[in-house]
């Protein structure tokens, strides 16, 4: 009833009828040498130009919506075609990173035969600075329990970095919560291998808001220098001679009984993809 409403549509039919009957009357009123037929011709054959010019447009009309319909199902297909290769390339990377991670596994398991490792998807990044927290894909149904270390193997240039990224704060059944070495809840003792000193890493409000470490209670005239590397010194919570960062200043705390070290971490928290839960390690004294 709406297409019979439209003034345009309801114009060209009139049109078309009014030329109808020009036709049949020019057609029975004789031929066109007769005055009738001469004036009749002169009116109709551009009414025949314009008929045929519309039909051409209605027929226009008509092609377009098959073509459209043809066109949608060939877009239709296309697209369910990119997303199938778009499947077929999240999958192939899919492998790829589990391909590294077992490498990496393989490679950690090789250099630490005592620990008993739970590889594991990193699901967030939750927070920032001294409330730096993961989530993983893993919990208590694989064996993870609280304080269970977390580590990461992240082959460097010609060395292999063994490092910790911190401790498990939450287990759920498939998940649980990790304070990384930035929250301030993170305590680590620690060594510098050159020179055998020895401190406590932990979170700093204000340095773990750009992203480094504290090793503190070291004395004033403690050996540290810039470069230096920071491992943990083994005991009940984290294995032994894994890598927490390097030295990158070396100062007087406030009060002047003691000095610290700033420590730049080797871990890339906000870029993990995977880490490894240390369920069971031998104890080093």
């Amino acid at each position: 009833m709406k297409l019979f409403q439209n003034k345009l549509f309801l114009f060209t039919v009139l049109l078309v009828v009014a030329a109808l009957v020009i036709m049949l009357v020019a057609f029975f009123g004789g031929g066109h040498n007769t005055p009738l037929g001469r004036t009749l011709g002169a009116v109709v054959t551009p009414l025949e130009d314009g008929l045929s010019r519309i039909g051409d447009w209605f027929g226009g009309l008509f092609g377009y919506f098959y073509r459209y319909n043809d066109l949608e199902a060939e877009n239709a297909a296309l697209r369910a075609e990119v997303s199938h290769y778009r499947d077929l390339e999240l999958q192939y990377w899919e492998a790829v990173n589990e391909n590294t991670e077992l490498r990496r596994l393989n490679n950690l398991r090789q250099r630490h035969a005592d620990f008993e490792l739970e590889m594991c998807s990193v699901i967030s990044y939750d927070g920032s600075g001294s409330q730096s927290t993961l989530t993983i894909n893993r919990g208590s149904v694989h064996g993870i329990e609280l304080h269970d270390p977390v580590v990461v193997s992240a082959d460097g240039t010609g060395t292999v970095l063994d490092a910790i990224v911190g401790y498990v704060t939450h287990v759920g059944a498939n998940y649980a919560n990790v304070a990384t070495l930035l929250h301030q809840t993170a305590n680590v003792t620690a060594m510098i291998p050159r020179s055998r000193e020895v401190g406590i890493v932990q979170g700093d409000f204000l340095l773990s808001e750009q992203g480094k470490l504290k090793l503190s209670y070291l004395p004033n005239n403690a050996d540290v220098q810039p470069g230096d590397w920071v491992v943990s010194t083994g005991g009940e919570t984290y294995p032994k001679g894994l890598i927490l960062g390097r030295v990158t200043e070396f100062r007087l705390e406030s009060h002047g009984g003691s000095s610290y070290a700033i420590i730049e971490p080797v871990v890339d928290l906000q870029g993990l993809s995977g880490v490894f839960v240390v369920k069971d390690f031998e104890v080093v004294d």
